[in-house]
């Protein structure tokens, strides 16, 4: 017999992000074992009417009116937005819900509000799955279930590279280290080496990228947001990414990964995990070019390990959680 499974998330697909790639891609597999699933999302709640309350008000006021949906599933998952729930706590504390904490807030680390809700939220569910192992020391959250994400299909290289080809994936922001990715790219050149670097994603960076990149004739490309860009990962000798899904994807194509470190909970973020010993952790754009010098194929032991990572083995860590507690 099935059961029925209610997620609750800020936003799902067609929406793109972290939590709605990992969303789109665990509910197939839940299927597969049993479990039918039911999203709802901030978009969904609200709708196309105006809101008329706070925004907190307007969440709380269309939970309210779906409550029923609540109370006859037989679990409800909840990803990040634990606050949804605060005022329907006393109606629904038999029931099984549950938390997946997926990612930070802020670069620097969270704050003690932010760290406060994460606990609250650990102690009035009946389990957690956390992404990533940072948790425990950053936010005090004991970990129930850790994942580092899961890779979809995996990337084989045609040939080896004799050439230094990079590829960035993902959102052009200061949390990213992509400044610094780009000062990187001029340092290498003014040292004499032959790099390029595609970059695949957007964001405020952008603009001050593309300007300084043509000022100092860096081989810069920009493609923009693409759907799917890790797919063209295994196209690199080397992958400028510092986020867990792209890092994996790295990985299973056999690219090597130097992921950016500008805080030291960023360091922790990528040295908390089974893959740091595969990966460069830089901390500054020489450090960068350094580990460019380095080498020019991730460990075997990587690819092999990332290619496990699987979205049928995620769904199984869900099944656990649930069937445990």
């Amino acid at each position: 017999m099935q059961k029925s499974v209610l997620h609750l998330a800020r936003r799902s697909a067609p929406d793109v992000g972290g939590v709605e790639a990992h969303l789109s891609h665990l509910i197939p597999e839940l299927q597969k074992l049993g479990y039918h699933s039911t999203i709802f999302n901030e978009r969904m709640l609200l709708g196309q009417e105006n809101v008329i309350f706070s925004h907190k008000l307007a969440i709380w006021f269309r939970v309210a009116r779906r409550l029923f949906a609540f109370l006859r599933s037989d679990i409800i998952h909840v990803h990040d937005v634990f606050w949804w729930l605060l005022p329907f706590l006393p109606v629904l504390w038999w029931k099984r819900i549950y938390i997946t904490f997926h990612g930070y807030e802020l670069i620097d680390g969270p704050s003690s509000k932010q760290k406060f809700w994460h606990q609250l939220a650990a102690k009035l569910t009946r389990g957690n799955l956390c992404i990533g192992g940072f948790h425990t020391k950053w936010y005090g959250v004991v970990s129930d279930e850790i994942s580092y994400g899961a890779v979809l299909t995996t990337h084989k290289k045609s040939s080896r590279f004799t050439t230094k080809k990079a590829v960035f994936v993902g959102r052009l922001e200061p949390d990213t280290g992509f400044r610094e990715y780009v000062a990187a790219i001029a340092i290498a050149k003014q040292n004499g080496q032959s790099v390029s670097l595609d970059v695949y994603g957007d964001g405020s960076e952008r603009t001050w990228a593309e300007k300084v990149c043509k000022k100092q004739k860096l081989p810069v490309r920009f493609f923009g947001f693409v759907p799917n860009a890790g797919l063209l990962i295994g196209k690199y000798s080397h992958a400028f990414v510092s986020q867990y899904l792209a890092i994996l994807e790295s990985m299973s194509a056999g690219v090597l990964v130097i992921a950016y470190a500008q805080t030291g909970f960023k360091k922790d973020y990528l040295q908390l995990t089974p893959f740091a010993k595969w990966i460069h952790i830089a901390t500054t754009p020489d450090e960068v070019v350094a580990a460019l010098a380095a080498d020019m194929r991730s460990p075997f032991a990587a690819e092999q390990w990332a290619q496990k990572q699987t979205w049928e083995k995620l769904a199984r860590q869900y099944h656990e959680l649930w069937s445990d507690r």
